[in-house]
Formats: structure tokens, sequence, C-alpha cells
């Protein structure tokens, strides 16, 4: 996990288990913003490797697996920003 005060990325593996724990405790995934984290300390945003379920899920809906199948499908280099309900 990369960190900066109050905005932090994981990885691939990190993501699916913080996904897993949101479920376990129904936490709702609004959506997952994809980054790729260059050694240099750039961040490049990733529009093609993030979406967003606050639209296309109804209040309720399971969007848990989506955001697994969504994060499995991608680069192992990715880092991701699950945004969840509070």
């Amino acid at each position: 996990m990369k960190s900066n005060d109050k905005w932090f990325v994981m990885s691939k593996q990190t993501s699916l288990e913080f996904i897993n724990a949101c479920e376990k405790e129904k936490i709702q995934i609004l959506g997952i913003d994809g980054f790729y984290l260059h050694e240099n300390g750039g961040i490049e945003p990733s529009m093609a490797n993030s979406i967003d379920f606050s639209s296309s899920h109804k209040e309720g809906a399971n969007s848990y697996d989506d955001a697994i199948r969504f994060i499995q499908k991608r680069e192992d280099n990715l880092y991701y920003e699950v945004i969840c309900e509070e």
C-alpha cells in the first residue's frame, strides 16, 4: 500500500482483500480508480482501469463481485483506490 496522508492506493491483491472486507462489513463499493505508479514518483491515472458503480448499481445492490472481477482482469502492476461508503 502506498500512502499520502489522506489518499492511499493498494496493490491488486490488497485491493481484492479490501473489497472482501467491505463485503463482510456491508460497506458499499462506489467505484475503483486505477493508477500506474512510476519509479520517479510519478502517478498516472488510468481511466481505462477505473469504474464507477455509484450510478450503475442501485442501493443495496451487490457490487462486490463486479469489483473483484474488474480488478482480477487488470494488470498486476496497477494500483487502486477503492472508493466506498463511509
